[in-house]
């Protein structure tokens, strides 16, 4: 989940960076791909509750809410619509991520409590600015604090999820599947 955030994250630094481009359906297909995984990952992390105390919904919910505005960026960039409209929604979902990284590191949860608080963090500073990046595209100094922060949020979240699967290959390196 982390890995496919941080891949998606890269693609929407990119596309910032170069000023929103014209309008490449292309752009639509890796935005599609990670917002199929968060969404569906999110309302399993929601309905299942597999993780431990409050993780559920730190990464759940918050999930979902990137996966959905995954998912409009994608029809939109494909169907040739503004960005506008979704930036106001990416402006809550960001600000409930900036909210979410505060208590993160407010209650030391996680086992690295502030490099988790910073992900979301920079994740919901890159929701935050997109409204400003899309409305004023022209100009790099709209643009640029997102693909930043952007980036910013990819490397941390990249480091926790290779670090993930590296801690759960080693934990579960001798476990056999029941009947075995």
């Amino acid at each position: 989940m982390l890995v496919n955030m941080a891949g998606a994250f890269v693609v929407g630094a990119f596309y910032c960076f170069a000023g929103f481009g014209k309008n490449n359906p292309s752009w639509a297909v890796p935005l599609l791909s990670a917002g199929i995984i968060a969404t569906v990952c999110g309302f399993y992390i929601i309905f299942r509750y597999p993780l431990p105390g409050p993780f559920n919904i730190a990464y759940g919910e918050l999930s979902v809410l990137l996966g959905v505005l995954l998912l409009g960026g994608s029809l939109a960039l494909a169907k040739g619509w503004s960005l506008g409209p979704l930036a106001l929604y990416a402006w809550f979902a960001g600000l409930s991520s900036v909210v979410v990284g505060a208590a993160f590191i407010y209650y030391g949860l996680a086992s690295g409590p502030i490099l988790a608080g910073a992900g979301f963090i920079c994740t919901g500073l890159a929701g935050m600015s997109l409204g400003p990046a899309v409305w004023f595209k022209p100009f790099k100094f709209f643009r640029w604090p997102t693909g930043l922060f952007l980036l910013a949020a990819a490397v941390i979240w990249l480091m926790i999820g290779l670090g993930a699967y590296w801690m759960h290959l080693e934990k579960y390196k001798n476990f056999q599947p029941f009947g075995y």
